[in-house]
């Protein structure tokens, strides 16, 4: 997954929607009121400003990965 281009014609969506997820979570900060946001640890450590590497990406058999688990 690469960073979209500043001339990508699907940027202004994409930015409104993190927008509107900042106002969001910037009133639920306000008022004390807990959001059930399900982040993964990968996007806490962006938010963090840490840097992420492939090693902190989901990997097969860890149940994050979107593989299929059997029924």
């Amino acid at each position: 997954v690469h960073p979209l281009a500043a001339d990508d014609p699907r940027l202004p969506a994409v930015l409104a929607r993190f927008r509107s997820l900042g106002r969001l979570l910037a009133l639920a900060l306000r008022e004390s009121f807990v959001v059930p946001l399900p982040l993964a640890a990968t996007v806490l450590r962006q938010l963090r400003g840490e840097k992420v590497g492939s090693e902190h990406l989901p990997q097969p058999g860890d149940g994050l990965a979107g593989e299929f688990v059997g029924a």
